[in-house]
């Protein structure tokens, strides 16, 4: 519950108030829209280039009908030896060059779309992360816009019962030899790993990769700042399963493909939040940020998406506010971690999250492989 709809008195029909808000509090409410509309106006006046994208012909879109660009997109070897460009998008500095960048892409709902997007994860020994719906994340196949784990799952079973089949091939040139979870219950998100064999190598070559996915709330397009933190710690449990690897591909992407239904929202928020976290929280690195430089440092880095994914990276100033705002909670946190700064006390919307959050990790500890991680990382956050 949000600390404005918390009863501080009733009236005199018996009905309670909210609590209203201090005349700081407010300033700071004020200052930091005004923040928010004027970063917003900004990218708002970006040019754009003509013929950015492909047709849906060329590189096809799921319902969302949000098409690919061109620059920077992202291919996978076709079955007739040549590349086919996937919707996929590097997202990062110069990434014409061999600089690390993130991918991002747009959840596919066709099985060969499918294929594509497990080549990718495979070939780039990163795996996959998608952002689904809470209802398709606890749902399964059993909602319209179906997740890759349903997908697979629904393709291992058909192939199972039936009597010729040699099993799942995925391109044409993977053979599926487990596909096992991690986690024996419905959390925030979901690890599975795929584990396959390279039919037209000898040896036959056997890759494993992870597969994430994250089924946050998403209200109104929306992902609340506290569901931006999750899913960075949910990216923080995926990496830790490629830590474990013994060999990783030769790329210079950073982190798995990044999906989302659009792809153009969920992926682009986390991409930018994860990226300014890093600058946050990284001591050895010489750019600090801080109010004083957060909106240069957005502008920057979805300038540099949307001239990569498209002129929607990051869709909606709504979207923009609750990043905006996730980000001011990791300046807060960072600070007030300084000994001279630190608050003798929590706010109550502090106190709340950290009730949600040691439940949730309660449960998820239980059963999970990786318990010993995010159990030091919520550690780590309460202090």
């Amino acid at each position: 519950m949000p600390l404005s709809c918390i009863p501080s008195s009733s009236s005199s029909n018996g009905s309670q108030s909210p609590r209203p808000a201090s005349p700081t509090t407010s300033a700071k409410s004020d200052e930091t829209k005004a923040r928010v509309d004027a970063l917003w106006a900004r990218l708002e006046n970006l040019s754009h280039r003509q013929n950015w994208a492909f047709d849906d012909n060329e590189v096809p879109s799921n319902a969302s009908r949000v098409p690919c660009g061109r620059n920077n997109v992202i291919k996978v070897p076709a079955p007739n030896g040549r590349e086919t460009a996937v919707h996929a998008n590097k997202i990062g500095p110069n990434t014409g060059s061999p600089a690390p960048y993130y991918a991002a892409g747009q959840s596919p709902q066709q099985n060969f779309s499918l294929d594509n997007m497990l080549v990718q994860g495979i070939e780039s020994g990163l795996g996959i992360y998608q952002f689904v719906s809470h209802r398709a994340h606890t749902t399964d196949c059993n909602s319209s816009k179906k997740t890759i784990l349903a997908m697979l799952n629904e393709r291992i079973e058909h192939e199972k019962n039936s009597e010729n089949s040699d099993g799942t091939i995925i391109a044409g040139k993977y053979k599926v030899l487990r596909f096992d979870d991690l986690q024996d219950h419905y959390d925030p998100y979901s690890q599975y790993i795929l584990e396959v064999e390279e039919i037209n190598t000898n040896p036959r070559n056997i890759i494993s990769i992870p597969i994430t996915q994250a089924g946050l709330e998403f209200t109104g397009a929306v992902l609340k700042p506290a569901a931006i933190n999750m899913a960075r710690l949910a990216l923080e449990g995926h990496r830790a399963i490629l830590a474990n690897k013994s060999c990783r591909a030769n790329t210079a992407q950073i982190d798995p493909l990044i999906l989302s239904h659009a792809g153009i929202g969920r992926n682009a928020t986390l991409i930018t939040y994860d990226r300014i976290y890093k600058l946050i929280h990284n001591p050895g690195l010489n750019v600090r940020i801080d109010a004083s430089n957060l909106e240069e440092k957005l502008f920057e880095l979805i300038k540099e998406g949307r001239l990569s994914r498209g002129p929607r990276f990051l869709h909606s100033q709504q979207q923009l506010a609750a990043l905006y705002a996730a980000l001011l909670d990791q300046i807060a946190e960072r600070e007030n971690k300084n000994p001279d700064n630190r608050k003798k006390s929590v706010t109550f919307r502090d106190a709340h999250i950290r009730h949600n959050w040691h439940n949730w990790h309660k449960r998820f500890s239980s059963t999970n492989p990786l318990k010993q991680f995010f159990t030091s990382t919520k550690n780590k956050t309460a202090k």
